[in-house]
């Protein structure tokens, strides 16, 4: 008959798996080194940040996850990870702008990138934005737009000078509490291009050709079977009055060539002008 392990076998085991872990975090710290080398020899200046290969590494991490460990610890694990090796490739300046009372961003970003994230709080979004434009921070934190908010760093993002800049994802990539769109959340934004993760959303700043209900917009974009839902809008002179829309769609848009003949090119001549804002992932939800 088999003889049950002691605690004391049982626990020298675990401190034999903890070595392992460690040695392999090791051996990963030294290729993702590797890989922060390669990246400054052949594009200088490149921040080491790719949200869209995160959320699907995560993903695949949920998908073939089993047994009782929670699943929002495992994604914890793996955030600090994460956060920890993109400072191994590159310095990471983090600009964030908190609309709220209490710490909310702070703490999305500190789960986000771990506690060894460099954080600059700033008065406003338009702050933030200037601060990724003048290379004075790498990452950019700023609220989620709705159309009950008057928060429009959006289209200063949209504007031809800053094309460089684009929203490249949504945190928390994780949700667990219940709560209205946009609470508890935040965007990311970067001198990065966005990446398809397998599971997207793509924003898009619209102009149109004439003064619109905003319906018609969405009708037209459905009927070409773009599945698209207004965030907010804003009416400035700079767009001749007609307003400026922030729509986003259920699919990953690189660029405007992929839907110009549909919408901009359309007999309904309705939109005038698409400005891809950035990409990112879905989040993962756990309440689902």
């Amino acid at each position: 008959m088999t003889t049950p392990p002691t605690l004391e076998k049982l626990r020298s085991s675990i401190d034999e798996i903890d070595e392992d872990i460690h040695d392999l975090l090791l051996r990963r710290t030294d290729l993702v080194t590797q890989i922060g080398e390669l990246k400054r020899t052949n594009n200088k200046g490149v921040l080491s940040l790719r949200p869209s290969r995160e959320a699907a590494m995560i993903r695949r991490l949920i998908e073939r996850h089993t047994g009782p460990f929670p699943v929002a610890t495992l994604v914890q694990i793996w955030r600090e990870l994460l956060a920890g090796q993109v400072i191994v490739q590159s310095r990471c300046r983090i600009a964030m702008f908190e609309p709220q009372k209490g710490p909310t961003n702070q703490n999305i970003i500190r789960d986000h990138f771990g506690g060894s994230a460099r954080i600059s709080e700033l008065t406003s979004s338009d702050q933030v934005v200037k601060a990724i434009s003048q290379d004075e921070a790498e990452i950019g934190v700023v609220p989620v737009p709705s159309l009950t908010g008057g928060d429009h760093w959006w289209v200063d993002v949209a504007n031809e000078s800053k094309r460089q800049i684009h929203v490249v994802a949504k945190l928390p990539f994780l949700r667990q509490q219940d709560g209205s769109a946009g609470t508890g959340e935040a965007l990311l934004i970067a001198k990065i291009l966005p990446e398809p993760s397998g599971d997207d959303i793509t924003l898009l700043a619209v102009t149109l050709s004439e003064n619109s209900k905003t319906d018609r917009l969405l009708n037209l974009m459905n009927s070409k079977s773009i599945e698209a839902r207004l965030l907010a809008m804003s009416s400035t002179t700079e767009y001749d009055s007609k307003g400026l829309y922030l729509v986003e769609i259920d699919t990953f848009i690189a660029g405007i060539d992929q839907i110009r003949s549909d919408l901009i090119d359309s007999k309904d001549s309705l939109i005038e002008k698409i400005v891809v804002v950035g990409a990112y992932a879905k989040q993962f939800s756990l309440l689902d």
